[in-house]
């Protein structure tokens, strides 16, 4: 019953293991040329990835796609994220160029 839920869990491990090594491995590097900090995330960045994360895995509960089926859970789950995040691409882009 929860193998899925567990494969879900390891694939989100991993995924977070990769991006904290990636950070680590650059902190060991030559030093960067010294320049003014980037701002961390903002609190409605936070949210969204929050969100999204949040969604993709209550479709995942709710759907079932290891027993049911995988295409339902893309269709109801996976698209809609990709959307709203590939509209929030293109219009963070926009912005940026009419500044």
């Amino acid at each position: 019953m929860f193998s899925g839920f567990q494969e879900l869990l390891v694939i989100a491990a991993i995924f977070i293991v990769l991006v904290f090594l990636s950070r680590f491995k650059r902190q060991e590097g030559h030093a960067a040329p010294s320049r003014r900090p980037k701002p961390g995330f903002s609190g409605i960045l936070r949210a969204a990835v929050s969100l999204s994360l949040a969604w993709a895995a209550g479709t995942a509960i709710y759907l079932w796609p290891w027993e049911k089926g995988l295409r339902p859970f893309v269709l109801v789950g996976v698209v809609p994220v990709a959307a709203v995040w590939s509209i929030a691409w293109v219009v963070a882009g926009f912005r940026q160029n009419s500044k």
